[in-house]
């Protein structure tokens, strides 16, 4: 996996945790301003989205385990966050 496609899981996940209120704080300008721009397509989860989580992020927030106190095996326990 890419290092680049992971860290842009990383901040996808953060934006959405964000959005629906799963996140505790919203972004820094400074972080808002790192972010890549939108995609210009219809973004696919399945094909797009779902590869990075599994790459970068269920192996430590999945499958039972959770880092931080955030698990990404359920929608529940992906909305309620970590510590």
């Amino acid at each position: 996996m890419n290092t680049s496609l992971a860290a842009l899981g990383c901040w996808m996940l953060m934006i959405w945790a964000t959005s629906c209120g799963a996140a505790q704080a919203a972004l820094t300008p400074e972080q808002a301003a790192k972010l890549p721009p939108p995609a210009a397509h219809a973004v696919n989860f399945t094909k797009e989205i779902k590869p990075i989580f599994e790459a970068s992020c269920i192996k430590c927030h999945g499958r039972g385990k959770e880092k931080g106190g955030f698990r990404l095996d359920t929608r529940e326990t992906t909305l309620k966050g970590g510590r």
